[in-house]
């Protein structure tokens, strides 16, 4: 998690905790997450997702009871759409502004050429 995010080895304990709560609070395990980051971590990452949030739409998907590397490959999936998306998707993204359901930015790096 760290090296995929390039955070620096003081962060090891917070992440840890971090890792082990959202497991624990999702019915999960840290094996399911290990699993999930080997898949999508590095997507998360390169397009901007903040391993907190990674970790929040990890535990979010145990709850639904999608688990492990199946939880990673599909947020890596959802993310490289977002980043990529096709004209009717880029066209649904601008028509709400880049914004989610409760205003914020979204923080997925959407591909130039396709927002005009």
């Amino acid at each position: 998690a760290l090296k995929a995010f390039n955070l620096e080895g003081d962060q090891a304990v917070r992440i840890a905790d971090m890792l082990t709560a959202a497991a624990t609070s999702s019915g999960s395990s840290i094996s399911d997450m290990s699993l999930a980051f080997q898949m999508g971590a590095a997507v998360a990452k390169q397009t901007g997702v903040s391993i907190e949030d990674f970790t929040t739409m990890l535990a979010q998907m145990s709850q639904a009871g999608i688990k492990g590397s199946d939880a990673g490959t599909s947020i890596k999936t959802m993310l490289l759409r977002l980043a990529a998306p096709t004209d009717t998707a880029a066209a649904a993204i601008k028509a709400i502004d880049g914004r989610n359901v409760d205003g914020r930015q979204l923080k997925v790096n959407i591909a130039k050429d396709r927002r005009a």
